[in-house]
């Protein structure tokens, strides 16, 4: 039992799994303030069905969660399917860093976390058990070089089709090098190989280990050169992990750890809690952004951060330098489990915490370069590192007056005192272990500084028009809605309010902004875009980066002031993070945000004495039950079929997981791509709209939206047969990416042609079971040939063409955004008497209503919507 925590559940050899793997543990931090941890403890069992997604290994030619580029977790789509597995865990996969398809598996990219041996899967297990580690040498057979010896340098996972594969350095023989090289004048000596470069060959190619070659030579520019005895030994040295794991299998299963303090005061049940909670980066971020993927470490409201962080630190060293050993029920044996710390989640106040940074008033304001908030706020500084503050650290201690000690602060901007993160051996940089938050950085920080500059200036009745703009401005394709009236209460807004906002933003404000103010939302809107984008393409790389140092260029020139705002310099390091961790979704903060709620509740119904104590134990016996509910042993034991079945009922997952009704349904037929929803009512043919067009089969066919006009409507048929009458008309559709995509909303269709956008005008279903959507094209304008007409939003524009698609409902990819283009005459604001509830009586007021003149065809693309 862990000394003075009081809970006979947490013995040292109680069952835990990699799930959850917690021993409530004490720590004295003064005479009079304790903290409970729920430690790390050397597991006995793991749970089946979640450690084959939460670990960086590969086995039997299956790996999990290494991607294109040797060891990095694989990319996870939005559109990927939903899939249930047994208890009601989700699938999912490794959601980090995004490769393109044609990546080129020779180059070497600096300073990436996907391209770091600590978070490499170290070993794959052939299918006869033999266990393959990094630096060993193999024989594999060849498709044109027959048997041929090889050293292994990395593994990974091309893609979920084409399994695992690894990168060799090749070693031929003097006979296959005479045909690679179609050299018949070199000779080699039989116990002598030639290291011929990198090459990639799958898996299942491996035949086993194989003895190294008695010597070596490397061909290089200078000519043949021969390794030494020393070479050899250094070059074919043994990998670290197979030494340490004593012939069990290795697992690596990195961490991402989230750290924030709970909203509280003094009038409440409850004070501030400074809480730390840890996420498996093996699980992709849909699975993350769950409760239960969510697993609480400590909290307390009288120990700091950097208190709470030593035994933390304590523990992460033992998981990154040697591992745990563990029982694997899923391979049934004994494995080494190594957790390295990838990065750590925070604010922007708690990253410099982290970081011994002084606060924002500083000069040095940031916490990843040395940039100075008065000279040069526009620019990159010279990169924090932790050997860099280590010195001004020891510098700033050896100053012998006051005076000079505060003066040293202030030149470098941090703090001399003892920080666990800096101070110890963890390999994590916390400089760099700290990426930029989305949520702080761009919703909570530059949207609504913008907002607080302009509303201001704006008259009543430009709000007026504002408010009306938005009501009239269509959200489709929008992941969330905004709430509250923008224009008087945007200082309570929340992030989602502001997502939603900065989507629109540009379109709605344009005709009230000068020059200046609108150059400077646009190309916010742009970097915005890239801030919240689902993947990340190195290609575009200096591409992104000249966007950014754009929107700071024009800031620097219409709002210098703003530069003096960490926030806004940090978009400068957007890029740096998304190139090290991909898509900010992946190191995102508001999953974990709304976990605060969850630990507050477990100290509602105690005495609050002792509250790191108490909330501990509560998640600490949740963990338990779920593991053994799960089917995870305990001892030898198990939980009963009965037990398990009864716990995988919707009812109990929505209790135990937290788990939404949609996730639990997924297998069920109105949650799958192509189903209609929304039934608006069951005839023999469509009849709803103005528009009546005879289709082959059918009475008659009346779409949504459409009046009679010349010339007429030209209906086609996308490989689509319509030989039955329509039984039932629905007003939506689900579409490929899950989303409930409604008549009159803007969709893009997967069809192998170039007119891929259009207007969702009706849905039908067929007699057969079939769905049929009816789609009005929108068709690209072009100045010339290859060169898009780009509106002044810089959107691309397209005109809705009188071309009717008859596609299959399955087709429909995802909704997306398109914009009127409401600068022509016939667009114009009207006064209309509505009638609101003022108190019990319903009052009449005149309210400004915008409305748009759909005789102009003319849309543009929202390129800053989210789901674009």
């Amino acid at each position: 039992m862990a000394e003075g925590c009081g809970a006979d559940y947490t013995c040292e050899e109680c069952c835990v799994s990699f799930k959850c793997h917690y021993a409530l543990e004490r720590h004295k931090k003064t005479r009079s303030h304790c903290m409970f941890v729920l430690a790390l403890k050397q597991p006995e069992v793991s749970k089946p069905s979640l450690q084959p997604d939460s670990a960086l290994d590969t086995d039997d030619g299956i790996t999990q969660g290494t991607d294109e580029d040797a060891g990095c977790p694989s990319a996870f789509d939005e559109e990927d399917d939903i899939a249930v597995a047994d208890c009601g865990q989700q699938n999912s996969y490794v959601y980090l860093v995004y490769f393109e398809s044609d990546w080129d598996f020779s180059s070497k990219p600096e300073s990436l976390w996907n391209d770091d041996e600590r978070f490499q899967a170290p070993m794959a297990a052939l299918p006869n058990g033999e266990h393959i580690f990094v630096r060993d040498c193999i024989t594999f057979e060849h498709h044109s070089l027959g048997t041929t010896k090889a050293v292994i340098v990395k593994f990974f996972e091309k893609n979920t089709l084409q399994g695992v594969h690894a990168e060799v350095e090749l070693l031929l023989n003097c006979y296959q090098y005479q045909y690679v090289t179609e050299n018949t004048n070199c000779y080699l000596p039989d116990d002598c190989c030639v290291i011929y470069g990198a090459q990639v060959i799958h898996f299942t190619s491996i035949i086993g280990v194989a003895n190294p070659p008695l010597s070596v030579i490397k061909w290089t520019e200078a000519g043949i050169q021969r390794f030494s005895n020393e070479e050899k030994m250094q070059y074919f040295a043994s990998n670290e992990w197979k030494e340490k794991a004593g012939g069990k299998k290795v697992i690596m299963v990195p961490l991402i750890l989230f750290t924030d303090d709970t909203s509280g005061n003094r009038s409440k049940k409850w004070n501030k809690f400074e809480s730390w909670y840890l996420l498996l980066a093996g699980l992709g971020r849909h699975a993350n952004a769950k409760p239960s993927n969510i697993h609480f470490l400590t909290t307390s409201n009288k120990v700091s951060p950097l208190d709470q962080s030593v035994p933390i630190v304590e523990e992460l060293l033992l998981l990154e330098s040697e591992g745990i050993e563990a029982y694997d029920a899923f391979s049934d044996c004994q494995v080494l489990v190594v957790a390295p710390l990838i990065c750590v989640i925070c604010d922007n106040p708690r990253a410099k915490e982290l970081c011994n940074q002084l606060a924002s008033s500083t000069r040095k304001y940031c916490r990843i370069c040395m940039a100075d908030k008065i000279d040069s706020p526009d620019v990159i500084g010279v990169p924090r590192t932790r050997a860099l503050s280590l010195s001004q650290m020891e510098e700033i201690s050896s100053q012998t007056s006051i005076s000079r000690t505060y003066n040293t602060r202030k030149k470098y901007g941090i703090k001399e005192h003892y920080n666990p993160m800096l101070h110890t051996n963890i390999r994590a940089d916390i400089y760099k272990a700290t990426p930029l938050e989305a949520l702080h950085v761009f919703a909570l920080g530059a949207s609504k500084y913008f907002l607080q500059l302009f509303m201001p200036d704006f008259t009543h009745d430009q709000k007026t028009e504002i408010l009306a703009l938005i009501k009239a401005f269509n959200m489709s394709g929008f992941t969330t809605k905004m709430y509250g009236n923008v224009c008087y209460y945007y200082n309570s807004f929340v992030g989602r309010d502001f997502k939603a906002w900065s989507q629109m933003a540009i379109f709605i404000l344009s005709p009230y902004l000068d020059a200046g103010r609108k150059e400077v939302l646009l190309n916010y809107s742009k970097v915005f875009a890239i801030a919240y984008a689902k993947s990340y393409n190195r290609h575009l790389k200096e591409q992104w980066k000249s966007v950014c140092q754009n929107f700071i260029d024009s800031v620097k020139v219409h709002f210098p002031n703003l530069l003096r705002r960490p926030k806004m310099h940090l978009i400068l390091h957007l890029i740096e993070c998304l190139e090290q961790y991909g898509p900010t979704s992946a190191f995102s903060a508001e999953r974990c945000e709304s976990f605060n709620s969850d630990v507050r509740a477990q100290n509602i119904y105690s005495n609050r004495q002792a509250p790191s104590r108490d909330i501990g134990k509560h998640f600490a016996v949740l963990e338990h039950v779920r593991h053994i509910i799960d089917g995870g042993r305990y001892g030898q034991e198990r939980c009963g079929d009965s037990l398990r079945t009864l716990c995988s009922t919707k009812p109990m997952q929505a209790f135990l997981y937290q788990t939404s009704v949609k996730e639990l349904s997924a297998h069920e037929g109105i949650y799958k791509p192509g189903t209609p929803r929304l039934v608006s009512k069951q005839s023999g043919h469509l009849s709803v709209g103005a528009l009546t067009v005879s289709v082959p089969g059918m009475e008659k066919c009346t779409l949504f939206g459409l009046a009679q006009h010349d010339p007429p409507y030209v209906l086609s048929f996308h490989h689509v047969q319509l030989n039955d009458k329509v039984t039932t008309e629905c007003r939506g559709i689900v579409a490929q990416s899950f989303q409930l995509v409604h008549t009159g909303d803007y969709v893009e269709l997967d069809v192998p042609c170039e007119l891929k956008f259009g207007v969702l005008l009706s849905v039908c279903k067929l007699a057969v079971g079939s769905t049929v959507c009816f789609i009005q094209m929108f068709e690209p304008m072009f100045i010339r040939i290859g060169e898009p007409l780009l509106s002044d939003t810089d959107c691309p524009m397209f005109e809705l063409s009188r071309n009717i698609e008859a596609v299959e409902g399955c087709k429909v990819l995802k909704a997306v955004s398109f914009v009127h283009d409401c600068f022509s005459e016939g667009c114009h604001f009207e006064e209309m008497v509505t009638t609101v509830p003022i108190e019990r009586e319903k009052v009449g007021v005149n309210k400004k209503v915008f409305v748009h003149d759909y005789s102009n065809n003319l849309y543009c693309f929202n390129n800053y919507c989210l789901n674009a």
